[in-house]
């Protein structure tokens, strides 16, 4: 099976997302400890 262009797009775009996500949320995590434990009670 051989990937083309369209599957390399699809594949960096969601490694894209997730590695946005992550650094979005360790940022977050950063500011203050009840931030990371708690995840800033976003429930």
């Amino acid at each position: 099976m051989r990937l083309t262009i369209i599957d390399w797009i699809v594949i960096g775009a969601y490694f894209a997302l997730n590695l946005g996500i992550g650094f979005y949320y360790k940022a977050r995590a950063g500011k203050s400890v009840s931030e990371f434990f708690l995840s800033g009670r976003w429930w």
